[in-house]
């Protein structure tokens, strides 16, 4: 039986200007920010390998990015989750490990509140692997709007804003690489008009090598990296109307 240790308080040691402005505060499509988008997305694919062929996006791993980041820049829930696949054998190992070992495992990154986003992640990992009976949400891809909301009604340890976080990641996949019209999802977004055709285009352009809206970038132990926020972040903060 493991002995707990005292637990540290996550928020004490963190740089205080690294929560002061949320990174991830929903933004208009206004020109000017698409095209900054776009510039910010293609610097950080530069650095990265492309895969052999497309793949889809890991969705559990973008909420565990989304509960462990939530208003801090993205290099801190990237080593998170870096440290969590050198840890733990596989996700359902982080299932049976107690939040407490989680917080330890993190604790030098100065995440606020913790023990709490490590408890999160934790229940969020079981309920998922109860309702799909494996620890994936790939499913979510193939449902309808109204089914999408009865699975996230049977996982309510997702928190409301990694909710509307996958949300946005799922509209923009089908903008960006369902063979289909998305239109209505594209519309959804904001993205009508010159600017928002032009914006849609160039990003299928830039993504589709990958098929999915990378999350992890950088180097292992990157403290800050280039840039604040991963491509998935950049993409998922877009919409008209959620300010």
């Amino acid at each position: 039986m493991t002995k707990k240790k005292p637990r540290t308080k996550g928020g004490d040691d963190a740089d205080a200007g690294a929560a002061a402005v949320d990174p991830r505060e929903p933004v208009e499509p206004k020109p000017a920010l698409l095209q900054a988008t776009l510039e910010t997305c293609a610097a950080i694919l530069a650095s990265l390998e492309k895969p052999a062929e497309p793949q889809p996006g890991d969705l559990v791993a973008a909420v565990i990015h989304q509960v462990l980041g939530a208003g801090l820049p993205c290099w801190i829930p990237q080593e998170a989750l870096r440290r969590f696949d050198l840890e733990f054998v596989d996700r359902n190992e982080l299932r049976v490990t107690e939040a407490f070992e989680t917080e330890e495992l993190l604790a030098d990154l100065g995440i606020p509140e913790l023990f709490e986003r490590c408890r999160t992640v934790q229940q969020l990992v079981s309920q998922i692997y109860g309702d799909q009976n494996r620890i994936e949400l790939g499913a979510l891809r193939t449902l309808s709007i109204t089914e999408r909301k009865g699975m996230f009604q049977r996982l309510p340890a997702i928190p409301s804003d990694a909710v509307a976080y996958l949300n946005q990641v799922l509209t923009f996949e089908d903008v960006l690489f369902a063979p289909r019209s998305a239109a209505r999802s594209q519309a959804k977004l904001g993205l009508e008009g010159a600017d928002g055709e032009a914006f849609v285009q160039k990003a299928r352009e830039l993504f589709a090598p990958y098929g999915h809206l990378p999350l992890l970038v950088g180097k292992h132990g990157n403290q800050g990296g280039e840039h604040v926020l991963c491509p998935s972040c950049l993409l998922a903060r877009i919409s008209a109307g959620r300010k």
